[in-house]
């Protein structure tokens, strides 16, 4: 078979006979345990038997033209591991591989065939061949359509063939080589080539062999694609990134089980305040973002589904790196489209005043802030808002209250405190948060060290704000000794 498919066959096999076992025999497949009786051949770039050879002409040499041939473009390493001797090539395949090269009897003879020793297919292209001898053009495109239908792999009007005999494969290899055939590999036993059809009949009944044999070559299965990988959606640049999917029984959600889900990765080059939004019409939708590109574990945020039927949505600040989406069904068995949409944007968020608050080291002391929002200034979180940030070092332990009241009645504020001094966080990342204009407390005594405290006006307008932070060094009390208690005797304490 001449073309692509010769190509295409070929190029599944290695080189690998070129290089031989220490023994000077070729390596071999490793299709299981066999009986050591009949040496055999693997196929064309494939490993073949190995006889004992020593290392002498037996053995399997390189390319007997030297390379030029359309076997010469095969790939190394074919990835085949030796076992023992004999298994041929063809009774390694899947069963229903091959046609009638793998009949019954011991070598496939069929009684209406002409050559004993040529496997049935290989006996009717022989028979074409003859039977075409004189007939000109037509009679050799009678030949070449006859090796097409029936040599998986060939060259024209020849056909890929193993060789075997029962002794010494000589006298067939001098028969091809005195008729301008190469011989591609050979052994003691065995020889394989392309063999012009014309001379199937004469080579079955050469000295010593015993079957001739087309090599079959291995079907190449395709990998099935995983449903569960995720989409890529790249780095997010401008715009909203856009896409669409179905829930089907083909991918479960690692989050909800009997759900269904697609997983999405995008990636940010700096931090960014992400929206994600997840909808649908014919199903609960739920999403889930992880950070990096794993589909399974802990989620940074869980959507939690804002809408009895349709959309999911998340609102997140998240520094440069890799996230993913599980976007899934809310209920067990729902299927059905949905779209996804990410939007995001990178805020302006203004460096920390440290100067205001600075450090504390009184055991009481009151700092007053007062600031305003501005355009200019975002929140690092929620996306769009104003934000204010503060910095401040304690000294030792200490208790902190923290006030913010704005100017306008109307505004809704919120205040983050974080350790450290990085001014992009959300309420994930604090110690404390509070919303609302009445003073709280941090829930525990903070350590020394630095903090940022961003104050937010998450919703309404810019304006003025007041900010109050009272700190209170906690004082520690002496121990009061009470000494040695010994029995019968005690000891009363009394005090406030």
């Amino acid at each position: 078979m001449v073309g692509a498919f010769a190509a295409l066959a070929l190029g599944a096999f290695a080189d690998a006979p070129n290089s031989v076992a220490d023994d000077g025999a070729p390596p071999r497949p490793n299709f299981g345990a066999v009986d050591e009786t009949e040496p055999t051949a693997f196929g064309f770039g494939l490993p073949h038997e190995s006889r004992e050879d020593d290392g002498a002409s037996g053995s399997s040499p390189p390319f007997a033209d030297g390379g030029g041939s359309a076997l010469d473009t095969v790939a190394d390493g074919a990835g085949f591991v030796a076992p023992p001797p004999p298994v041929s090539f063809l009774d390694a395949l899947t069963p229903g591989a091959v046609s009638d090269d793998l009949s019954p009897g011991a070598f496939g003879k069929k009684s209406a065939q002409t050559y004993a020793n040529l496997t049935g297919a290989l006996d009717g292209i022989a028979g074409v061949a003859e039977a075409n001898a004189d007939m000109g053009a037509a009679g050799a495109q009678a030949v070449a359509d006859a090796v097409s239908e029936s040599a998986p792999l060939s060259q024209a009007d020849a056909v890929g063939v193993a060789v075997y005999a029962s002794d010494d494969i000589s006298a067939a290899k001098e028969f091809l080589e005195d008729r301008g055939v190469a011989i591609r590999h050979s052994g003691q036993t065995y020889l394989e080539a392309f063999v012009p059809a014309r001379l199937l009949g004469a080579l079955s009944e050469q000295a010593d062999v015993i079957r001739v044999e087309r090599i079959i070559p291995p079907v190449v299965s395709q990998a099935v694609p995983d449903p569960c990988a995720p989409t890529d959606l790249g780095t997010l640049s401008g715009g909203v990134g856009r896409a669409s999917g179905t829930w089907a029984s083909d991918c479960a959600s690692t989050a909800r089980t009997g759900s269904f889900a697609r997983y999405y990765t995008f990636a940010l080059s700096e931090q960014s305040s992400v929206d994600i939004r997840l909808t649908s019409e014919a199903a609960d939708a739920h999403a889930y973002l992880r950070s990096g590109t794993a589909t399974s574990g802990a989620s940074i945020v869980d959507g939690g589904n804002i809408a009895w039927r349709g959309d999911d949505h998340i609102a997140k600040s998240l520094r440069a790196g890799t996230y993913t989406i599980e976007a899934a069904t809310r209920n067990a068995g729902d299927t059905g489209a949905f779209a996804l949409s990410i939007s995001y944007r990178v805020p302006t968020i203004c460096a920390a005043d440290t100067s205001s608050i600075g450090t504390v080291s009184a055991s009481a002391t009151t700092t007053t802030v007062n600031g305003s929002w501005a355009t200019e200034c975002e929140s690092g979180s929620p996306s769009g808002r104003y934000g204010r940030h503060y910095g401040f070092t304690l000294s030792q332990t200490t208790g902190v209250s923290i006030r913010l009241a704005p100017s306008s009645d109307d505004t809704v504020v919120s205040w983050r405190l974080r350790s450290g001094s990085e001014v992009f966080g959300d309420r994930a990342d604090a110690i404390a948060y509070h919303e609302g204009a009445d003073a709280a407390s941090v829930p525990s005594l903070l350590a020394a060290g630095s903090y940022t405290l961003e104050a937010n006006a998450p919703e309404g307008p810019a304006g003025a704000f007041t900010l109050t932070l009272t700190f209170a060094i906690p004082t520690v009390c002496r121990d009061n000794t009470i000494g040695t208690l010994t029995a019968p005797t005690g000891a009363d304490k009394t005090g406030t």
